[in-house]
This record gives structure tokens, C-alpha cells and sequence, in this order.
């Protein structure tokens, strides 16, 4: 599927407060707020970002978790603090997203934020239970085709891009799938049930999901403005008992 889940670094800078950081910034601190529980990808790429900017600054960047209602919660935490350059965050698609599906978010991402720069992008994962049969994507469609109610898909909570991916997926090709959220990308390929069917946000299928007993890659795909059209970035691992 090719719903990029992209992730930004948004910082919160007023032109009053621009010129302090000619005056030696950081000189403390800096607290790098991410939406989500620890674990998933949004976290893992920010504490990987956050390393780097304190061995190339000399200040340290801490991250902070505040999960809750998609990221609206640390978004708008963020949307609050002193505009001083010392709160970043660390956001994912859905901070642009949230607005449209929720019937009030509490910060505006135009106005209480800019965006400093594209950190990461990583293309969803289609992945089974080895114990499904479908080792092709049109397999897998017939498979839940054939099988109306049976399969369910994992997602890392409402509204993220896996689960608009895995929407569009369902409207697409008018199947029976139940969507299940998780609080967070982590839990859910330890949580996978059995025969349940999981689009992940995994960057070109990481070796722990080609080597695992427990998940099957079907489908990963990146859309690439220049050629609009698929790459294929992984083959289906063998079916494993």
C-alpha cells in the first residue's frame, strides 16, 4: 500500500525569538516531545535524531513521550509552551491528518507550528500470520474475498496511516475487515492474533520481520512522485510453521 508515514520535526519559533539563538543555542536542554508510547517508529527514529543532534551540538536532547488520542495530546501540550526553540516534536503524518478526522483538535498546525525538516519516510507493510495461506497481495484479497468476516487488521490507533491504509485497502477492493487499534506500533506484532491480517509502517520489511516465525511479509510498495508507480521492496517469506 502506498501511504508514506513520514515523520517531521516541528519546532515552535517565533521571529521575537530568533535572534537568541545567535547568542550560542542550545544552552540547555532541549526536550524532543513525541505523541506516541516508546517503541514504535515515530519514538525510535526521534531517539535516534535526538542522539545525533547532542553529539553534534554539545546539549542534550531528551525525548519525552505523552501518548493519547492519536499525538493530538502532546501536539497540543506543545501548542502551549514558551515559543523558545527548547520543546521540538517529533510528529508523524497524522499530525496533519488529526484536524480533519476529529471534530476539534486542540492546536492548529499552521498557525502554532513550523516545520524545520523531513527526517524520515517509511512505506507500510502488509504482513501475515505464516499460518494464512495468501503469500501474494490479489491472494490475499481473494482469500478475505472468500472468507467475509473472518480476518481483522492491527493498527497503531485510529487515524494513524496504517489504518487509513488499511481503510483504503478494504474500500478499494470491497472486503469484510474489521480494523483492531493498539495503543502503539510496538505491541502490535507481539500481539497478532491468529490469522489476523497487519499492515505495519516498516521501513523496506526490516530483517526482524523477513527472519520472524510469527509475521509474513505479502506487500511492501513506495511511491515515487518522479515514476508514479510501485516498487516492490520485499518478496513473501516462506511459510513457516
Amino acid at each position: 500500500m502506498p501511504i508514506l508515514h513520514g515523520i517531521l520535526v516541528a519546532v515552535l519559533l517565533l521571529a521575537g525569538v530568533a535572534p537568541s539563538w545567535a547568542q550560542g543555542y542550545p544552552n540547555r536542554p532541549v526536550r524532543v516531545v513525541v505523541g506516541f508510547p516508546p517503541g514504535g517508529p515515530t519514538d525510535v527514529i526521534a531517539r535516534l535524531m535526538a542522539q545525533k543532534l547532542s553529539d553534534s551540538l554539545g546539549q542534550q536532547f531528551f525525548v519525552e513521550n505523552i501518548g493519547g488520542a492519536g499525538g493530538n495530546t502532546a501536539a497540543g501540550q506543545v501548542a502551549r509552551v514558551t515559543p523558545d526553540g527548547y520543546t521540538i516534536m517529533a510528529i508523524s503524518t497524522g499530525f496533519l491528518v488529526n484536524p480533519s478526522l476529529y471534530a476539534k483538535v486542540p492546536y492548529d498546525p499552521i498557525r502554532d507550528f513550523s516545520a524545520v525538516t523531513l527526517v524520515a519516510i517509511s512505506p507500510n507493510v502488509v504482513v501475515v500470520n505464516p499460518s494464512v495461506s495468501a503469500k501474494t497481495l490479489p491472494e490475499l484479497v481473494q482469500l478475505i474475498r472468500n472468507n467475509p468476516g473472518k480476518y481483522s487488521y492491527a493498527g497503531p490507533g485510529v487515524g494513524s496511516t496504517p489504518h487509513l491504509g488499511g481503510e483504503l485497502f478494504r474500500l478499494t477492493y470491497k472486503l469484510d475487515l474489521v480494523h483492531v487499534p493498539f495503543a502503539g506500533a510496538r505491541r502490535r506484532p507481539c500481539s497478532q492474533p491468529s490469522g489476523a491480517i497487519h499492515p505495519l509502517p516498516s521501513p523496506r520489511c526490516r530483517p526482524r520481520f523477513r527472519r520472524s516465525r510469527a509475521v509474513k511479509c505479502v506487500r511492501s510498495a513506495l511511491r515515487r512522485r518522479s515514476a508514479r508507480r510501485q516498487y516492490p521492496m520485499c518478496r513473501p517469506s516462506p511459510n513457516r510453521a
